[in-house]
């Protein structure tokens, strides 16, 4: 069972929420090896994201919930049992006159990923700034903190990338 939902409440913002159900019978094959014991699992999932969008000004808000019964019988979802919170905001500076770049954008993200008992599994922060420039130039450093929980160990990972695309000049 599906229901989606797309709320415009201004031309800037609008709020999009998912709605999931399943109904699932175990075959007696896969029963024996479960560690459930249970023959039929009706589960639920959740995604909620407030977007707001205007010309210099970008922001998110997005909260996301799997019950451990859930299971997606039509499609590959990995990991159950889970919420998922994330937000996030950018701002574009626009080149005041013509010359080599056109616009420069700042952004920053925040995301956490608990188990529904509370346990950490991910949180990720990140960094972005992105040059945008005349004939298709783009270029971008990014830098994440990530913290990730696997098996009572928890694991930091910092991350710095530097990007940089453009089209060449014709001749």
């Amino acid at each position: 069972c599906l229901q989606h939902y797309n709320y415009l409440l201004t031309k800037q913002d609008q709020i999009q929420m998912q709605i999931l159900k399943s109904h699932t019978r175990q075959p007696i094959t896969i029963l024996k090896d479960s560690e459930t014991g249970q023959t039929v699992l009706n589960g639920y999932a959740v995604d909620i994201r407030y977007l707001h969008g205007s010309r210099n000004i970008n922001w998110y808000g997005m909260f996301r919930l799997f019950d451990k019964d859930f299971r997606a019988d039509l499609g590959f979802i990995p990991r159950v049992e889970y919420r998922e919170y994330a937000a996030g905001t950018d701002y574009t500076f626009f080149s005041a006159k013509e010359g080599w770049w056109e616009k420069l954008k700042l952004g920053i993200d925040y995301s956490e990923l608990k188990r529904s008992d509370g346990q950490l599994l991910n949180r990720l922060t990140a960094m972005k700034l992105t040059l945008f420039g005349t004939r298709q130039i783009h270029a971008y450093i990014k830098y994440e903190n990530r913290e990730e929980q696997y098996r009572n160990q928890s694991y930091k990972l910092q991350k710095l990338k530097l990007h940089h695309c453009m089209q060449p000049l014709d001749k």
